[in-house]
């Protein structure tokens, strides 16, 4: 009489799982980047040119100072 091992039901005849596919996620990720980039330059955008109007508006003198090493 013999005894079947774990590994006997594993042979060369049993079809391997295919992995899951790559390509989808790769899309998903460069897409989320892709918007986040862009939403992001959106927002910048808008804050940047309410920053500049508030200082055009602005009645009081502008004063920038650069510092150098």
């Amino acid at each position: 009489m013999t005894t079947r091992n774990n590994n006997d039901r594993y042979d060369d005849d049993t079809p391997c799982e295919d992995p899951a596919p790559v390509w989808p996620l790769l899309l998903a990720t460069g897409s989320a980047l892709f918007l986040g980039y862009f939403v992001g330059r959106v927002s910048f955008a808008k804050d940047a040119r309410a920053a500049i109007r508030r200082i055009e508006e602005s009645p009081e003198p502008i004063e920038v100072v650069v510092r150098a090493l």
